[in-house]
């Protein structure tokens, strides 16, 4: 639990340390109120999201034994309507 809570608290100051970085070191962009810092945090903040979104592009959605508890819970439950094509295109 020690370990989650230090990784917790290094990746947001992580974050916190670049959005710093990003408010003094990224251009000024085309706003100016309520100030240029505000718009570098949220240049910033942007930057974050594209890379989470990266990120989470190259995950993987279910484990390999998860998928073969779906398929045999589908296979013995007839009171889900999902066709099984539907679940091959999805894994």
């Amino acid at each position: 639990m020690l370990t989650f809570i230090l990784h917790h608290r290094g990746f947001f100051a992580m974050i916190l340390v670049f959005l710093f970085f990003s408010m003094q070191q990224m251009r000024d962009g085309i706003f100016v109120r309520p100030h240029p810092a505000f718009w570098r945090i949220v240049m910033g903040c942007a930057v974050l999201y594209l890379l989470g979104c990266v990120y989470m592009l190259f995950q993987v959605r279910f484990a390999s034994h998860f998928k073969s508890t779906i398929r045999s819970s589908y296979e013995t439950n007839q009171e889900t309507h999902i066709n099984n094509d539907w679940l091959n295109f999805i894994y």
